[in-house]
């Protein structure tokens, strides 16, 4: 398996990295997320794969769907053993992009390292805050049993977050 690279960005940092020939070097996929009346970042079109989902970072209805997560989980299968560092961005960089993050780590890796899936996330971005919404909706569609929360819970009570 290809060693998957995932970085973590706001939206101008996603432009920053997208526009310059120099930063998105290797870069082979963005996951792209924003607001429903955002615009993606400047350089989007500069990466060939990507994918764009567009909801409010909220933990309710008008925050991220089953489709949107069953997108995204389709998305990190394709790419999980495809070479090429992926860019995961929304608006600050926190929440949705980091909870995307996780959630390609998580199927890449395999059910029963979720943790590991976890920290990587924090080891680039310690910043993270994952959408809660997200994370619940991918463990129910990856079947895995509430291990993805299980792992947020565990770090927030460590006191690692």
């Amino acid at each position: 398996m290809n060693e998957l690279e995932i970085i973590v960005a706001s939206l101008d940092e996603a432009g920053e990295i997208l526009g310059s020939p120099a930063s998105r070097g290797g870069l082979g996929f963005v996951v792209s997320i924003g607001d429903p009346e955002d615009r993606p970042p400047s350089g989007y079109r500069n990466v060939r794969e990507k994918i764009r989902l567009a909801f409010y970072d909220s933990h309710d209805h008008v925050g991220p769907n089953e489709d949107d997560i069953d997108r995204l989980i389709e998305f990190a299968r394709l790419i999980a053993t495809r070479p090429g560092r992926v860019l995961a961005h929304c608006a600050a960089g926190i929440s949705r992009s980091t909870a995307a993050a996780y959630i390609i780590y998580a199927v890449a890796y395999g059910e029963g390292r979720e943790e590991e899936a976890l920290e990587r996330v924090f080891a680039q971005r310690p910043i993270a805050s994952p959408n809660r919404r997200m994370v619940a909706i991918a463990d129910r569609r990856l079947g895995r049993r509430g291990k993805l929360i299980e792992a947020l819970k565990v770090r927030d009570t460590d006191g690692l977050a």
